[in-house]
């Protein structure tokens, strides 16, 4: 019996090992075609069919003619044919820039849809809801922002 339950330890113990393995979040700057699927964050299988963009098979909000999707630090982008950059905002892809371009000393941008990167590849959004995100996480201290960064000079 002792043995029965060690190799049952074993073989439980190497499947959850497997798992772990398979679920192993792509390195930052990620993207698709050098690799044929992304896996975020949490663990879902970001993939490219036929130019359209799915996570675990099913289609991710609106997308065609996808000839890039990169995930970079921690936001997914998609590039198409026509050289359109579109960021994936959680329900839908909202229009921007290639976001691995570093932005000119002093830029600023407003609420929406656009993305600054400052010279450590940090990716800053001001989405609709106010407050100012760097690489997708809410950055301290700040509310109701209209325009980032803040203050203005």
């Amino acid at each position: 019996m002792k043995r029965i339950t060690r190799w049952s330890l074993c073989v439980l113990a190497a499947t959850w090992g497997l798992t772990a393995l398979a679920a192993t979040p792509s390195v930052n700057g990620a993207n698709i075609f050098v690799q044929p699927s992304i896996i975020d964050s949490q663990g879902e299988t970001w993939t490219v069919v036929s130019g359209v963009i799915e996570r675990n098979g099913a289609r991710v909000g609106y997308s065609a003619n996808v000839n890039l999707l990169l995930e970079y630090n921690q936001v997914f982008y998609q590039r198409n044919t026509s050289d359109g950059w579109w960021l994936w905002t959680g329900t839908v892809w909202s229009g921007t820039s290639d976001p691995r371009v570093i932005s000119a000393s002093d830029t600023r941008i407003g609420m929406g849809t656009e993305i600054l990167v400052d010279s450590e590849l940090h990716v800053w959004t001001l989405p609709a809801d106010g407050y100012a995100s760097m690489d997708g996480v809410r950055a301290d201290g700040n509310y109701n922002v209209s325009v980032w960064p803040w203050p203005l000079d």
